[in-house]
């Protein structure tokens, strides 16, 4: 073989190992993608006690041109709340009794959200009567993974399977990232923003 073709084979390959490296590389850190808005929200008292179970649909926006899959999403009354990890309740799909996700012999199967796209989640929280609930001031702290991170994760799942404890403890690994955001009022739910509850 001349050392032409075995130049060009040679750049041919690096080539095909660069598409799936720019790939991970692309889609590995995705700052901030997510936005939140509430659509619905309406009150519902407890006749035993003096307590208002609040009713919340919160509709996902992915700004990214990547996939992001949504493993979590706690809801805080405010900033200082959220900061100092107070939470109030958090985001599940609307036919979902047990949270965002469930979990699968301790593996959390997180929500798709396509790139651009949006998914509609709901949220319950409670709070005394004589509160209000400033709808303004919710914020939302939330843990995702673009595609190559979670495919890199679930392979890091599967190797922990066959590792003693004491290895896994040396490789604590976060594919998960982290973000904080407000929950965005639609038109609609601006008008009754700081309603006391019944």
């Amino acid at each position: 073989m001349s050392r032409r073709s075995k130049l060009l084979i040679a750049a041919l390959f690096l080539v095909l190992l660069g598409i799936p490296i720019g790939y991970v590389l692309y889609g590995w850190n995705i700052p901030d993608p997510l936005r939140f808005q509430m659509v619905a929200h309406k009150t519902e008292p407890e006749v035993s006690v003096p307590v208002t179970m609040h009713h919340m649909q919160i509709e996902v926006r992915n700004t990214s041109s990547v996939p992001v899959y949504l493993a979590s999403g706690v809801l805080f009354r405010d900033k200082a709340n959220a900061a100092m990890y107070n939470p109030w309740t958090s985001l599940e799909p609307p036919d979902s009794l047990t949270g965002l996700t469930l979990d699968f012999n301790g593996i959390r199967e997180p929500i798709y959200i396509p790139a651009h796209g949006t998914w509609r989640g709901r949220a319950r929280g409670r709070r005394p009567n004589a509160d209000a609930v400033d709808l303004s001031q919710l914020t939302i702290r939330y843990q995702y993974a673009s595609p190559p991170r979670l495919a890199i994760l679930h392979r890091y799942w599967s190797a922990c399977l066959y590792l003693s404890d004491s290895i896994k403890q040396r490789f604590v690994v976060e594919f998960y990232q982290r973000a904080t955001a407000p929950v965005e009022l639609s038109a609609a739910q601006g008008s009754v923003n700081n309603a006391k509850a019944p």
